[in-house]
């Protein structure tokens, strides 16, 4: 499962209270890719420079010594998801179902890291999502959930069409 992250006070382009999963640490492209979701099937991209993320995650002492929390903080282990916020009170599709949109990524998924790594990474998922013929939008969503919740089909959102 990616980690988990939540921003208290927000941050940059991460809002207050959030939630977020680290999809790509920046390693190669210099800015970190995570990703969050609604409480109704969609999902929010969002990026920030390497240094920026780094800088945000640690927390600081200032000249008086008092710490300030980190901007950035992971969500401790038994607060995490393990569904997606439209899935928390229910579990998801039946197995077979899940199974089918999950085969459907199978070859954006055999590029992972250079979809998570792209400038663009929903414009790259539009031509995996073209050549399964499958609606771009929602091709998009399975994969993110897919990646975030740990590569587990059943958190593929229910109720769309495979």
């Amino acid at each position: 499962m990616s980690i988990q992250l939540h921003t208290p006070a927000g941050f940059g382009p991460l809002k207050k209270g959030e939630r977020y999963f680290l999809l790509d640490n920046g390693a190669c492209c210099g800015r970190v890719l995570l990703v969050s979701f609604g409480a109704q099937p969609s999902y929010c991209l969002a990026t920030i420079a390497i240094e920026d993320f780094e800088r945000a995650c640690k927390a600081i002492r200032n000249a008086r010594g008092t710490v300030r929390d980190a901007l950035i903080e992971r969500v401790p282990e038994q607060d995490r998801w393990d569904l997606p916020p439209w899935l928390r009170d229910r579990r998801g599709l039946n197995g077979s179902i899940a199974s089918l949109r999950a085969a459907k990524l199978t070859d954006a998924l055999d590029v992972l890291s250079d979809i998570t790594s792209a400038d663009n990474p929903d414009k790259v998922l539009n031509g995996y999502a073209y050549g399964v013929k499958e609606n771009t939008q929602r091709f998009r969503l399975w994969f993110y959930t897919y990646v975030a919740f740990g590569f587990n089909a059943i958190a593929l959102p229910p109720g769309l069409a495979t």
